[in-house]
């Protein structure tokens, strides 16, 4: 499969995110950023891709609720 080249609006449409959280995703080293151009960032699909299978959890019956934060930190 080729990769296509994903600006950051299409990877937050594609997520149901709003932009700056994608910005913060890439900031955090969390989502791999292409510079196309010197103003042309370009996140590779299959980045996405990889990112997002590395996100996946299977929660059995057992499994403990995922740790909420509060926004006081």
């Amino acid at each position: 499969m080729e990769s296509e080249y994903l600006t950051y609006s299409q990877v937050a449409k594609r997520l149901h995110l709003g932009r700056s959280t994608v910005m913060r995703l890439i900031e955090d080293g969390l989502l791999p950023v292409v510079y196309v151009a010197k103003r042309s960032p370009r996140i590779l699909s299959t980045d996405l891709e990889n990112y997002l299978a590395a996100q996946r959890r299977i929660l059995g019956p057992d499994a403990a609720p995922a740790e909420v934060k509060d926004a006081r930190g």
